[in-house]
């Protein structure tokens, strides 16, 4: 078999039309300034790991961490899922993307340009179904180590995609199975429980769904999670009176009531429950493990893993999401370094609430009643305070909806909020607003609380990532009760070579001679999938190579798709060429056992 190195590879693409790669396949647009798009991991469970790259681009060099409930994901993070983890990640537009068990994610490109969300990922390996609803003039690609899987608008995907080194496998998830088309007319429908597979370099053919790797649940519990979901999406926007979601919308329906508040449009309160859940001291609250996530219409969002604490300071904080300092708390401490440390921990915990990503990233703010009240709006401002200087003091207050350009804020009145350093840390003090000082509105954030903030979690090993071959895949015995059979656990493994850049497999004994390592594959540690063995391949975005493919449509609808070679358009006229059709699946072997998918350890 030869693994890399042809020209022309499949890629799937839903879309209206097929667009040949020699031209632009996303709408044409004039360039923008394009700003990060808000992504997060809203659900988790088990052992989930995230690398950051290296602020721009994947690393897979860089250190890992654990990952947690709210953590926002961005371009050149990595995240990876061990033997029994999953995770959900949520995106700007509402979609979401099911990672499933042994499966590694490269966040390649998360960018909003004038409110249009647009993501590239690359499924190096393992499994991930898909819940993406695009929104006018969104596109969203995953790339796989032998072609991409495009979603745009108008159209949506419920699809499960098998990533292996030499093919990728799709599986429908919608009772109205899914239309995947080729150049020209024809189109292919794939029925709910069957597959098409394209291998590389081969025909694509249509089977019975037996070719992941993932546990026998994994299907039934993403089909659960999504109808939970969308029915608790549809009872969210018709309560936040919204036209479309944003993220986190859910999670504040679960935990908080929606109420009228004119002029301004719809308001949101915590819950009883959700409120005592905030004035209870963290230090005296169940562990996170053990406490249960609650939520209406079915859907759950992931408790926050218990994880050592991390220093982190108010003025980290407040830099990433500063509403907790004007939302009503009770901390009871004994001393000023107590009560520091204490309202810090407070502080933290409140951020790692589901519910409080929109609240931080969408929320508007009124005072009524002596306290500050959630206004709802469909865009997120540009950021959540308005920074003033009062004096020699520097100093935040929340964003109104009523809010002018060139004019004071409106909740300037209600007093300003600093941060303040003294003897046993720092804290956070309100100053009462005087009339008669000047005020000064700040352009920009203060140089202090201009980075982000993205405070570091506890410390985690490098997963050992695994390769898979689908010709190994169709070898095994079908999975049953989520346990792989005997056949793979003995299967030699196929391991990811972090200083090398390759998927080694391991020699065999053959006949009572060792046969040597053969490298299946390459995936460099910025995330590149190249070829190897002088196979001739070359790498992605700009390295010369080439992905062509095939389009589809979704769900029914009609679409036309082709194949060829060549290189596809990125977004905002920048062309981009894809080359290489290699890559992996990861994961790891734990006491002797191998699968497909990433295992960290």
């Amino acid at each position: 078999m030869k693994p890399f190195g042809h020209l022309a590879v499949p890629f799937l693409a839903i879309c209206a039309a097929f667009f040949p790669t020699s031209v632009n396949a996303e709408p044409a647009t004039a360039a923008a300034p394009s700003e990060p798009q808000l992504v997060r991991v809203s659900y988790m469970q088990g052992d989930v790991r995230f690398n950051r790259g290296d602020g721009t681009r994947p690393d897979l060099k860089k250190p890992w961490e654990q990952a947690d409930v709210n953590l926002p994901s961005e371009n050149g993070f990595a995240l990876a899922t061990g033997a029994d983890g999953r995770a959900e990640i949520e995106f700007e537009s509402g979609s979401v993307i099911y990672v499933a068990e042994n499966t590694v994610i490269l966040f390649a490109q998360l960018t909003a340009t004038n409110g249009t969300p647009s993501a590239r990922l690359e499924l190096v390996s393992g499994t991930i179904t898909t819940g993406v609803k695009t929104v006018p003039g969104e596109f969203f690609i995953v790339g796989v180590p032998i072609g991409e899987f495009r979603v745009i608008y108008p159209e949506s995907s419920f699809v499960r995609l098998d990533s292996y080194l030499d093919a990728m496998v799709f599986t429908p998830q919608a009772e109205s199975g899914f239309d995947f088309g080729q150049s020209g007319p024809k189109k292919i429908h794939v029925a709910k429980g069957q597959t098409l597979t394209y291998t590389d370099g081969q025909t694509p053919r249509i089977g019975d769904a037996a070719q992941s790797t993932v546990p026998g649940d994994w299907d039934p519990w993403v089909a659960a999670r999504y109808d939970a979901r969308t029915t608790a999406m549809q009872a969210a926007l018709k309560a936040s009176g919204l036209s479309s979601p944003i993220p986190g919308l859910t999670d504040m329906y679960a935990r908080g009531t929606f109420s009228a508040c004119a002029p301004y449009g719809m308001c949101w309160e915590p819950s009883q429950e959700t409120w005592e859940a905030l004035a209870a001291p963290p230090a005296a609250q169940e562990p996170a493990a053990q406490r249960p996530a609650t939520a209406q219409s079915g859907v759950q969002s992931g408790t926050p893993r218990q994880t050592p604490p991390v220093p982190v300071t108010f003025r980290t904080l407040v830099s990433e999401c500063p509403f907790p300092t004007w939302y009503n708390r009770i901390a009871i401490a004994n001393t000023p370094a107590e009560l520091v440390t204490l309202s810090e921990a407070a502080y933290r915990w409140d951020l790692r609430q589901p519910w409080s990503w929109p609240v931080c990233h969408y929320a508007r703010w009124i005072y009524r009643n002596h306290g500050y009240h959630v206004v709802v709006r469909p865009r997120r401002p540009h950021h959540p305070v308005h920074w003033v200087r009062d004096g020699k003091k520097t100093g935040f207050v929340p964003v109104d909806p009523s809010d002018q350009k060139d004019k004071p804020p409106v909740n300037l009145k209600h007093g300003i909020y600093t941060v303040e350093t003294a003897k046993g840390g720092e804290h956070l003090e309100r100053i009462n607003y005087s009339p008669k000082l000047e005020v000064e509105t700040l352009a920009a954030t203060p140089k202090e609380f201009r980075a982000r903030a993205n405070p570091g979690l506890a410390k985690a090993q490098p997963p050992s990532i695994e390769g898979r071959l689908l010709a190994d895949a169709a070898t095994r015995p079908k999975l049953g009760d989520g346990k792989p059979g005997e056949a793979q656990r003995n299967e030699t493994r196929i391991g990811y070579d972090y200083g090398k850049g390759t998927f080694v497999r391991a020699g065999m004994e053959l006949g009572g001679h060792s046969t040597k390592p053969v490298v299946a594959g390459s995936l460099n540690s910025r995330g590149s999938f190249s070829g190897s063995g002088g196979s001739g391949s070359s790498g992605r975005g700009g390295e010369g190579g080439s992905r062509g493919g095939a389009a589809a449509g979704g769900g029914g609808r009609e679409s036309s798709a082709g194949r060829s070679s060549g290189g596809y358009a990125g977004s905002g006229g920048e062309s981009a060429s894809r080359g290489g059709s290699a890559g992996g699946s990861s994961g790891g072997s734990s006491g002797g056992s191998s699968g497909g998918g990433s295992r960290p350890r």
